[in-house]
């Protein structure tokens, strides 16, 4: 919930159910050295909305005995408080997290599990180049996954292509319903004005005739660098004075040798964290967007 992930795209619709009369406790793995500061502000956050909020540390660490410590801690507290409480729905975002509320929901009167499954983890994970289909994390995941789909009274998805390939696999069980929420966005946050262009222009040393390329988000394997690079040179062909700029807490150590591949000064990548509450008043800055994916 810390995260920029979290505050843009799951805080949000929790705070609206929240407001419409949900009672909600949220257990959830944050950053191990996460700020006692960020702590605080979403500690606040969530005392505002009704929410109680129960924040549990996740290593940096992604080796599979971690992870299963992590899963175990947050079982034995999922469960009490699903005892104590007991609640009608226990929502899961992702596999990690919907492993331990398969527990805690089949041990729970009358609880239905939510899986917010987002996508097919493992395969991303292979698509990706960090698994091989023959590591016994993979295989793990995908039995795991297996049961999710067949167990689960509701499944969120975020492309009906996904949505039509579960239903010709065969894998969803006869009680699962399936919603298809694509990610969005709250425009009315991003209503661009000349103030907040120049604002933010300034503020990352644009000159005001500098064509400014902005990419927003991580990057990584999925993203495609090598092509954002070639895009950009044909950007920079064009306006000599052009500057990439990459709004991510992202390394871009990849990205700068995409650009010095490409012939380009690598100081024209203008790089910085930017918390998801300023994107509205940082994006104007821009005057192309570019997002290359992997398809």
């Amino acid at each position: 919930m810390t995260e920029p992930l979290g505050r843009a795209q799951i805080l949000p619709y929790l705070f609206g159910l929240a407001g419409r009369g949900a009672d909600i406790e949220i257990l959830s793995f944050e950053p191990e050295g996460t700020s006692e500061e960020a702590l605080e502000i979403t500690r606040d956050k969530m005392r505002h909305a009704g929410i109680a909020w129960r924040p549990r540390v996740r290593s940096a660490k992604h080796g599979l005995g971690t992870k299963l410590w992590e899963s175990a801690g947050a079982s034995f507290e999922g469960l009490a408080r699903a005892l104590a409480r007991r609640p009608q729905i226990i929502h899961a975002r992702s596999y990690l997290p919907a492993a331990v509320a398969d527990l805690v929901a089949t041990l729970s009167p009358k609880a239905k599990l939510l899986f917010d499954c987002r996508g097919m983890l493992g395969d991303e994970y292979v698509d990706g180049g960090y698994w091989t289909r023959d590591r016994v994390e993979y295989k793990m995941l995908k039995r795991v996954e297996k049961r999710l789909f067949h167990r689960t009274e509701g499944l969120v998805v975020l492309t009906s292509a996904l949505r039509r390939w579960l239903d010709g696999q065969h894998v969803l069980g006869p009680q699962t319903e399936v919603a298809v929420i694509p990610c969005c966005v709250d425009l009315a946050r991003f209503e661009a004005s000349a103030e907040a262009r120049a604002e933010a222009r300034a503020s990352f040393g644009l000159a005001e005739g500098t064509v400014a390329v902005v990419y927003s988000g991580s990057l990584g394997n999925w993203y495609l660098e090598p092509e954002m690079a070639r895009f950009y040179a044909a950007v920079k062909a064009r306006h000599a004075d052009a500057r990439f700029v990459v709004l991510s807490r992202s390394k871009t150590d990849s990205l700068r040798a995409a650009f010095e591949a490409q012939g380009l000064p690598k100081e024209d990548i203008v790089t910085r964290s930017v918390a998801p509450d300023s994107m509205p008043r940082t994006l104007p800055l821009g005057d192309i967007g570019v997002s290359f994916i992997r398809p």
